[in-house]
């Protein structure tokens, strides 16, 4: 067997027939659940430990956050080279997450911010703080119109992505 490293992350593929891994190695690689397979990847480009991986709700992309600082989107079809490569965080990624139409990636870092991404370009990052410590993981809600973060500092907000206001749960 190949060496894949310590996997940090893994995510199913919105129909459940694959999944992604993020690697210490730095790379992602995308498996066929039933074969036990690689059928995708690896991808690589990141130059440090992959921390989060996921799906987007199509299934065609793979977005990753790296200790590297930066957040990649992948078509997985294609492990040649990222679609995109987003960069602004000045700390680590811990956590990525595909909205629930796929046009924007959350992404939160031990630069205590969480970011909103357009994955096509068209916005600028939306940039949401307050957290005063590490933000260690976002998740988008069903509805595309909030994000919840976690964080270090013991507190989830919940971020009207339209105008950024936030609700603390502490």
């Amino acid at each position: 067997t190949k060496d894949i490293g310590k996997i940090y992350s893994v995510s199913f593929s919105p129909d459940g027939s694959l999944v992604a891994s993020g690697s210490n190695h730095g790379t992602v690689n995308i498996w066929n659940i039933e074969t036990g397979q690689l059928v995708y990847g690896p991808f690589r480009g990141h130059t440090n430990s992959i921390r989060s991986v996921a799906f987007s709700p199509d299934g065609e992309w793979i977005v990753s956050g790296s200790y590297d600082k930066t957040v990649r989107v992948w078509n997985i079809h294609s492990s040649e080279k990222e679609f995109k490569l987003l960069e602004g965080h000045s700390g680590e990624v811990y956590s990525v997450s595909f909205s629930p139409d796929g046009r924007y990636v959350a992404s939160g870092s031990d630069d205590r911010i969480v970011r909103i991404w357009d994955v096509h370009g068209q916005e600028s990052p939306r940039i949401l703080t307050g957290h005063t410590g590490e933000v260690s993981s976002v998740s988008f809600s069903h509805d595309g119109n909030y994000i919840a973060s976690g964080s270090f500092d013991k507190t989830i907000r919940i971020w009207d992505i339209m105008n950024g206001q936030k609700e603390v749960l502490e």
